[in-house]
């Protein structure tokens, strides 16, 4: 194949393109641009998802359970409404600090 490759092209980056082919290319990508937009917040949302099933496995471990009846929960409701407290807690401190920060 004869010719120049297309990236080895040089580019005047300081050239606008006309009106009507900026707004074709606006058209044009804006399908993409949502599609990104959904891929993020379904990336979100599984390491929203993540967190809390590990979160749920350490909780949920019977050396935790043995470490809070040592607390002084002798009642298996009781026990389950301090993990279920404690899991709140942590969710909320973890999602905040690793996951509010990256999106603004």
């Amino acid at each position: 194949m004869d010719g120049d490759r297309i990236s080895t092209l040089p580019i005047d980056e300081n050239e606008k393109l006309p009106e009507n082919d900026q707004q074709l290319l606006d058209l044009l990508l804006e399908d993409k641009k949502e599609e990104l937009k959904e891929a993020k917040k379904v990336s979100f949302v599984f390491k929203e998802s993540l967190l809390g099933g590990l979160l749920f496995l350490v909780l949920s471990h019977s050396y935790f359970d043995k470490l809070v009846r040592t607390c002084g929960c002798k009642s298996e409701l009781m026990v389950l409404l301090l993990k279920f407290a404690i899991f709140v807690v942590i969710f909320f401190i973890l999602q905040n600090k690793f996951f509010l920060k990256k999106n603004n």
